[in-house]
C-alpha cells in the first residue's frame, strides 16, 4: 500500500478517488461511478469502507493470538487488548485529499503486518484522515444515501493480488520495500555482526533501532545528553496505586521495596504478608531505618479491559487485595516475562514522580524472601558510597566471568540472531534481586527513554542503560552476599545474607522471626556457641565479575 500511494502521488496526483480492491472482489463499476460523483465534494479527507463487524456497534474484533489464525500477531508485537477502529481490508476508497497525508503518516509510523488495521486504523488517525463505515458497501447497497448527478468521471482503479493464501507474504515484501532504507542497513549490519562480542550501548542502539525501524517520540527528555527519545517512559497510567512516600528527613535513611509479581500470584503476595513483610514494622519500631515503602508491583491480565472472561474475574481479584491490603500499585501494560522492562520502566517512573527522596529501591521478585533487618543495616551502610550505583549479585557467582552469553536454545531466556546479532552480553547483575540507590533512578529512567528495550530485564537495566547511563554496578562476593544460594549450614547465619529463594533454599520464617524477635542469646540447633543479631552488616563488591 505505500507503493501504491507512493506511485499515485507521483503520476496520478489528479485523480478524485483511489479505489483499493482485492481480486477475489467482484466490483459493480455502475455504482462506483454514482459514489465518485456523490462524494466528491463531501468526500475531503476521508476514507470510505465497510466495518468488518456488521452486525454490532463495534467495529474492533482485536488482535488475533491463536497459533492456527492467519491474522495471528504476538504480545511483543501489539500487546494491547484492542485495535484502533479500522475499514475492512477487501475494499475501501480514498479521497485524493488523503493520498499524500497518508503517505507522509506511513513514513513516519512504523509497521505492523495487517494493512487494514495500519493504512486506516492507525495511519488514518496520525494523518487526521476521516474513517465513514457504511454497513452495506460491500455485497449489499450502501445506505450511505447517494445523490446522482452529473460531474467529471475521473478515477484510478486497482487491484491488488492479495490472495488469501499470499496475504502476509505480500504484505511484507510491500513492507520492506517501503522501508528499504532501514532494510539496507540493517542487512549490512547483522552479517558482520554475528558472532562478535556486545560492542557496547551507542552500537546497540543504532543496530536495534535500525532493525526495529523505531522513530522519535514526542515527550520531553529526561537527560538530553542521552539522546532523542525513543520510549515514552513518563506517560504511564497506574489503575491502582499506594499513596505517595512524602517527605522525608534527609538525615534519616529510607528505602522502597517493590515486589515484582504477577498478576496471577495471589499466593505468593499472601506468602510474603504472612512472613517477612512483618519485619518491616519490627526494624521501624528497633529504629534500624526511619522509613520503608512496601508495595507489589503489578501489570495488567491480558485483557484486562474485557468485559467477560478469566482476566476479568483477576482483575476483580486484585481489586479486592488491594482494597483489603493497599499494597499494591498496577501499571497500565500486559503483564507477561518479556515485557518486564516496560514494567520497571513503569516502576521507576512512579517512584521518581511519587518516592523521589527515598535512599534505595530494591528490585525483589516474589519468590525470594528478605532479610529486612540486613536490608536496613544495608541502606546506613552504603547510602553514602553507593551513588549512582546498583548493588546486586552475579549470575555466576562461581566464576570470572559474570556472562553467561545469549541463550539460542528454545527456553525462556532464547534470543534470536536478529534480536542480539552478538555472542556476549554486557556484564549485568542477576535478576532477582538488586537495589538501586536514588541517584541512579532518574539516569536509569532516561536511558529507558533513548535506549531500543530488549527483552531480558536485568540485561537491559543493569547492563545496557547503566552502561548508557553512567551508573555503576556492584557484583556481591564473599561471606555476606546478597543471595544465599544453599540451605544455611547454621542458624548464626542469619543475618549474613540479603535475601533468599524462598522455595529452594535457606531458613524458615519462624527461625528469622525468633533469632530477630528474641530479647535474650540463643543457642543454634547446629551449634553450640550463642547466636545474636550483629549491630551492623559488611559486604564485599566487585566492580566487575569478569575482571576477577
Amino acid at each position: 500500500m505505500a507503493r501504491l500511494l507512493n506511485w499515485v502521488n507521483t503520476n496520478c496526483r489528479q485523480v478524485d478517488f483511489v479505489l483499493k480492491i482485492d481480486d477475489d472482489m467482484y466490483l459493480n463499476v455502475h455504482v462506483l461511478a454514482h459514489f465518485v460523483k456523490s462524494y466528491y465534494e463531501s468526500g475531503k479527507m476521508t476514507i470510505f469502507g465497510q466495518s468488518n463487524r456488521v452486525d454490532s456497534q463495534s467495529n474492533n474484533w482485536g488482535p488475533q493470538r491463536s497459533d492456527s489464525h492467519q491474522w495471528k500477531i504476538s504480545l511483543d508485537e501489539w500487546p494491547w487488548n484492542n485495535y484502533p477502529n479500522y475499514v475492512n481490508g477487501p475494499a475501501y476508497l480514498m479521497h485524493q485529499t488523503s493520498i499524500l497525508p497518508l503517505l507522509a503518516a506511513i513514513q513516519t509510523t512504523p509497521f505492523m503486518p495487517f494493512e487494514d488495521v495500519y493504512l486506516t486504523g492507525i495511519c488514518s488517525e496520525k494523518a487526521g484522515v476521516i474513517n465513514q463505515y457504511s454497513t452495506s458497501l460491500v455485497q449489499q447497497s450502501s445506505k450511505v444515501k447517494m445523490k446522482i448527478t452529473v460531474k467529471r468521471l475521473a478515477i484510478f482503479l486497482t487491484l491488488l493480488a492479495f490472495a488469501n493464501s499470499q496475504l502476509m507474504d505480500q504484505m511484507n515484501r510491500a513492507i520492506e520495500a517501503a522501508n528499504e532504507d532501514r532494510k539496507l542497513l540493517y542487512s549490512l549490519m547483522a552479517p558482520n555482526l554475528t558472532d562478535t562480542p556486545y560492542p557496547g550501548v551507542t552500537h546497540y542502539t543504532h543496530y536495534a533501532a535500525a532493525r526495529l525501524g523505531l522513530l522519535l517520540v514526542n515527550a520531553r527528555p529526561l537527560m538530553s545528553e542521552l539522546g532523542p527519545v525513543i520510549n515514552d517512559v513518563t506517560s504511564f497510567k497506574y489503575p491502582i496505586a499506594t499513596k505517595q512516600c512524602g517527605n522525608t528527613n534527609s538525615s534519616v535513611r529510607s528505602v522502597f521495596i517493590a515486589v515484582i509479581s504477577a498478576t496471577g500470584n495471589f499466593e505468593k503476595r499472601s506468602k510474603i504478608r504472612e512472613t517477612w513483610k512483618n519485619h518491616i514494622d519490627l526494624v521501624l519500631q528497633k529504629g534500624l531505618l526511619g522509613k520503608i515503602h512496601f508495595a507489589f508491583i503489578l501489570g495488567q491480565p491480558e485483557s484486562a479491559n474485557a468485559l467477560q472472561g478469566k482476566s476479568k474475574e483477576i482483575q476483580e481479584k486484585i481489586q479486592d487485595e488491594n482494597d483489603n491490603f493497599g499494597d499494591i500499585i498496577q501499571i497500565e501494560m500486559l503483564d507477561f516475562y518479556r515485557n518486564l522492562p516496560l514494567k520497571m520502566a513503569g516502576l521507576l517512573n512512579w517512584v521518581n514522580t511519587n518516592c523521589r527522596q527515598v535512599d534505595f529501591v530494591l528490585k525483589i521478585d516474589d519468590d525470594m524472601y528478605l532479610n529486612v533487618h540486613v536490608l536496613a543495616h544495608f541502606v546506613k551502610t552504603y547510602y553514602e558510597s553507593g551513588r549512582m550505583t546498583i548493588f546486586g549479585q552475579s549470575g555466576r557467582v562461581d566464576s570470572k566471568s559474570n556472562n553467561w552469553g545469549p541463550n539460542r536454545s528454545a527456553s525462556q531466556w532464547k534470543i534470536s540472531l536478529d534480536e542480539w546479532p552478538w555472542n556476549t552480553y554486557p556484564n549485568y547483575l542477576n535478576g532477582p534481586v538488586y537495589l538501586m540507590h536514588k541517584t541512579a533512578i532518574v539516569p536509569l529512567l532516561a536511558a529507558i527513554q533513548t535506549t531500543p528495550i530488549m527483552p531480558f530485564e536485568n540485561i537491559y537495566l543493569t547492563g545496557i542503560c547503566s552502561e548508557k547511563a553512567g551508573v555503576r554496578t556492584q557484583y556481591s562476593s564473599g561471606p555476606n552476599s546478597i543471595v544465599k544460594g544453599s540451605a544455611f549450614s547454621s542458624n548464626c547465619d542469619a543475618d549474613k545474607y540479603l535475601t533468599w529463594n524462598s522455595f529452594t533454599g535457606g531458613m524458615p520464617h519462624s527461625d528469622i522471626d525468633n533469632f530477630y524477635r528474641s530479647s535474650y542469646s540463643w543457642y543454634s540447633v547446629y551449634s553450640w556457641w550463642r547466636c545474636t543479631p550483629k549491630e551492623s552488616v559488611q559486604f564485599n563488591f566487585r566492580n566487575d565479575m569478569s575482571a576477577i
